[in-house]
């Protein structure tokens, strides 16, 4: 526990009145980015997130048209503080950022929002208590529910795999690649306001090649450019560069903060050297930002993670498959008939929304008795081992190379 008798950080759970402030500022950022939007709008948009929070903090805590514009941008951008009432203020919720200093939503604050969602179950609520849902929910519910859906059958994995590896597309690709149409005309959008230099140019995260963000710094001139992904932007997808006249902007890399051990190396799915080049933005679409962080994010280690095991295990009598049965566990190891490893990879940046999802659905619900998370993620396991061992869950959480470490030593078994 902290000094204040609070949960620590990485175990915090939020309620209801968290999920909801965090949707009210996600329409903020839709009043600012979204183009199709006329100027009034954008104003009932603002005014639908002040609503929002106002029935979020109760009638008892005054929240003032003023106070939701001085939190759309600059030092207070997405901030509860001064419009949540001071003992509301729990857990991280006092540092905590909704939006960044130009309006966006933080990575941070949208998994708050979509994680929570698969717990709270927010649009089978609603429909209990006849409220009218709010685009972004709308958006979430869909977008994490209905693109499994849209892929299921024969073509599951081949499916899946390409909307990992190709979050962006241009249009002769998204034909070639021959998703259904529910996937290819509504998971793939036009690329976002805020990823694009003068609406022109757009860049590709090296990790893992979704539009990075374009911010512009208060002298005009200079721009930042990282990947809305936090971990890929510390092992790499950070650049800036100096607009000049009539010409394409070309990035220079900055330090990396995350440096892979000897260990992690073989499951890394961070930045790559390159420095990536300005794209034309003319003719490509790409996944909804919601899609991309549930889909792509945890595929990318999902699939890394299936195709070493796979390598490690030739030659032996066992045999790896990445999504079984459309999806039932993410990776399934049998020697035979004989299921001998099924795991479940999670890629939460809350692990106590994560805890509490485990609780409720008792463990896996494919049946998964390998909980695997990122190695950056590896301060998670502590925590999410001592709630499996109290609720008597039957899973075991690793990290991922260390499960390798073990998939490795256990090989000798199945020569």
């Amino acid at each position: 526990m902290s000094e204040h008798g609070e949960a620590p950080t990485d175990q915090w759970q939020f309620d209801e009145t968290v999920v909801r402030a965090a949707s009210a500022f996600v329409l903020c950022e839709e009043a600012r980015y979204n183009d199709g939007l006329s100027s009034g709008q954008r104003v009932e948009k603002l005014m639908e997130a002040q609503g929002v929070i106002m029935a979020t903090v109760g009638p008892g805590h005054r929240v003032t048209f003023r106070d939701l514009l001085d939190r759309l941008s600059g030092d207070q951008a997405g901030s509860l503080v001064g419009i949540f009432p001071e003992e509301a203020l729990t857990g991280p919720l006092r540092n905590l950022r909704f939006l960044d200093s130009v309006g966006v939503s933080t990575q941070e604050g949208c998994d708050l929002l979509w994680e929570a969602a698969e717990i709270f179950k927010i649009a089978d609520k609603k429909q209990r208590r006849g409220e009218r849902f709010t685009h972004f929910e709308l958006e979430s519910e869909f977008g994490q529910e209905q693109v499994f859906k849209a892929i299921k059958g024969g073509l599951y994995e081949r499916h899946r795999r390409n909307i990992i590896e190709y979050p962006v597309c241009d249009k002769e690709q998204l034909e070639e690649l021959g998703f259904p149409p529910a996937v290819a005309q509504v998971f793939y959008q036009d690329i976002p306001s805020y990823c694009l230099y003068k609406g022109q140019w757009w860049f590709g995260c090296p990790a893992c090649a979704y539009p990075m963000q374009v911010i512009p710094h208060d002298d005009g001139r200079t721009y930042a450019v990282r990947c809305l992904y936090p971990w890929h932007q510390d092992t790499g997808a950070r650049f800036s560069f100096t607009a000049t006249r009539d010409q394409v902007p070309v990035l220079h890399a900055e330090d990396r903060i995350y440096i892979p051990s000897k260990a992690e190396m073989p499951l890394y799915t961070g930045a790559s050297r390159e420095t990536p080049r300005a794209r034309p933005a003319e003719g490509y679409r790409v996944l909804v930002r919601r899609v991309w962080r549930s889909t792509c994010i945890p595929g990318l280690p999902e699939l890394r993670l299936a195709d070493v095991l796979k390598e490690a295990a030739a030659g032996t009598r066992l045999t790896v498959k990445v999504w079984p049965d459309n999806d039932r566990v993410d990776i399934e190891v049998k020697d035979g008939d004989t299921v001998v490893f099924s795991i479940d990879v999670k890629d939460y940046t809350w692990p106590g929304t994560l805890a509490k999802k485990l609780i409720e659905d008792r463990g896996d619900k494919g049946g998964a008795t390998w909980l695997v998370v990122p190695d950056h993620r590896r301060q998670q396991v502590g925590y999410l081992t001592s709630v499996i061992h109290r609720e008597h869950i039957g899973m075991t959480a690793m990290a991922a190379s260390d499960f390798l470490a073990l998939f490795t030593d256990r090989l000798k078994e199945y020569m």
